[in-house]
């Protein structure tokens, strides 16, 4: 039996209408059966969503964003609250993003982020939501002392490295994931920032930290008066406020206490024109406890990332671009001909690797069409589609490869994917084979895979190469193992 209030109506009106009006009335009750399995379609999402033991959570997610139901909003708000799952969180937040509507604007502007994918995902949704997204702009011929720079955590040395090769300042490891400047940086350097970085942030104020959390902020708040980015940032020339988002780092804090903190920001930034705009904001005020010390920092934010652009389409488990844009650099540069990516996805690793060789042709292979369509999609607006190669096909084939010169690989790892690959190992030694066959004498391999004890068999039991550097690094709740291969003949270069 059908329910429903508007449905008892309906079925009164049958009796009263000719047989035309008659069929206006099934088709009513057509919609309104399509509109129950809607609910429950959003109802059962929401219990796949709920249940920890159950693999397809994340597709529940994604399941939820497509329906658009804004009942589903309350219930994955609240689920947020104790997700622990980086890429379940992001796909939350990105479903919430798809919904839409100022009520998900706002609880979106409450989420602190966990991770840099959950960090894109906030700003994907956010950007979705707002037709308008406003971003910072530095003051002109501006030079900033004590400036961050936020990098692949993991990676702090060979970025390091990567910074003074272009002239940046020398660096030393703040915490993971952040490099403190030596000495002040031109504002125009960081903006954008190297396409190998998150992003940046400026140190306002430092304190000990202690217990009481509200004595601390007030100490920092103190000190952060005297700073010029403090006083000369939040005005705007034009006289419209300036907006900012208020996040804390390294504490989980009860809601009362964090509005409290809030509050004292406020309190602070109103006189300066600043206002709190959680889902609409220029700058971010972030409170960082590490160790034994409470940082102030004011970390520039933009909806929109130009480096990133031609990202118009992505696949299941792709690799972050400012990891792809960071790996890519880890292989000398320059190295003649050819770069295959064996297991390409959308192309974004391979397409960093291409802009550092501007004269390479680019070979993708993927045994996906939808992730080779992504990845057309993609090279087209990169401005590389006239030098790549995209060819459907599963990477253990040796006539898919070429003869190249790199060959970089994020490899499935058999989480994410939504593929189903029961002999990963076999897979991760037919490219190294294949890479045998094809590469240069002096060319360079590297694989990324965050299944760590295939990863390691396949590296280390091959015969045809030797390797000259590893890494771990950490990315969308995921450690990911690094290695770069040459040839065992080949001396590596300094």
């Amino acid at each position: 039996m059908l329910e429903g209030s508007g449905w008892q109506e309906d079925c009164a009106a049958i009796f009263e209408c000719s047989a035309g009006c008659k069929l206006v009335m099934k088709n009513k009750a057509r919609e309104h059966i399509a509109h129950r399995h809607h609910r429950d379609a959003v109802s059962e999402h929401l219990e796949r969503l709920g249940d920890t033991t159950n693999p397809s959570r994340r597709q529940a997610a994604v399941a939820l964003g497509k329906l658009g139901d804004s009942r589903a909003v309350a219930p994955m708000v609240e689920l947020l609250r104790s997700e622990t799952d980086a890429s379940i969180r992001a796909s939350l937040i990105l479903a919430l993003g798809a919904i839409g509507g100022e009520a998900v604007a706002e609880r979106l502007g409450e989420i602190t982020p966990q991770s840099p994918k959950e960090a894109d995902a906030l700003a994907k949704a956010r950007d979705r939501i707002l037709s308008t997204p406003l971003a910072f702009e530095w003051q002109p011929e501006l030079a900033l002392d004590d400036l961050r720079i936020e990098v692949v955590e993991g990676l702090e040395r060979p970025v390091s490295r990567m910074l003074l090769k272009e002239g940046f300042p020398e660096t030393t490891v703040e915490r993971p994931g952040l490099l403190r400047f030596s000495a002040p940086v031109a504002a125009e350097r960081v903006t954008p920032p190297p396409r190998y970085a998150y992003g940046v942030r400026l140190l306002i104020s430092e304190a000990k930290a202690t217990d009481d959390l509200e004595a601390v902020a007030d100490a920092l708040l103190t000190t952060a008066g005297d700073r010029p980015y403090w006083n000369t940032h939040c005005p705007r020339p034009d006289g419209t406020p300036a907006r900012y988002r208020f996040g804390i780092e390294g504490r989980n804090l009860q809601r009362d206490l964090h509005q409290k903190l809030l509050r004292k920001i406020r309190t602070s930034l109103e006189p300066l024109g600043a206002i709190d705009s959680p889902s609409h904001y220029m700058f971010e005020i972030i409170l960082n406890f590490s160790d034994d010390k409470a940082r102030l920092y004011f970390r520039p934010s933009t909806f929109k990332d130009p480096r990133f652009a031609y990202r118009l389409r992505d696949v299941a488990a792709s690799m972050n671009p400012v990891v792809a844009a960071t790996l890519s650099r880890l292989i000398p540069v320059p190295l003649p001909g050819a770069i295959i990516d064996p297991t390409c996805g959308s192309g974004t690793l391979l397409f960093e690797r291409g802009f550092l060789s501007p004269d390479s042709p680019l070979i993708g292979i993927d045994v996906s069409p939808e992730a080779l369509q992504s990845a057309q999609q993609n090279a087209v607006a990169s401005d590389v589609a006239g030098r790549t190669e995209l060819r459907n096909a599963n990477a253990r084939d040796s006539k898919a490869w070429s003869a190249c010169s790199v060959v970089i690989a994020n490899l499935p790892f058999g989480l994410r994917s939504g593929r189903d690959d029961p002999d990963l190992e076999g897979t991760y030694r037919a490219i190294l084979a294949n890479a045998a066959k094809t590469l240069s004498g002096n060319g360079r391999v590297l694989l990324a895979s965050a299944n760590r004890g295939l990863f390691e068999r396949a590296i280390t039991g091959d015969a045809a190469f030797r390797v000259l550097a590893k890494y771990r690094l950490q990315s969308g709740g995921l450690f990911v193992h690094i290695a770069i291969l040459g040839r065992k003949e080949d001396r590596p270069s300094s």
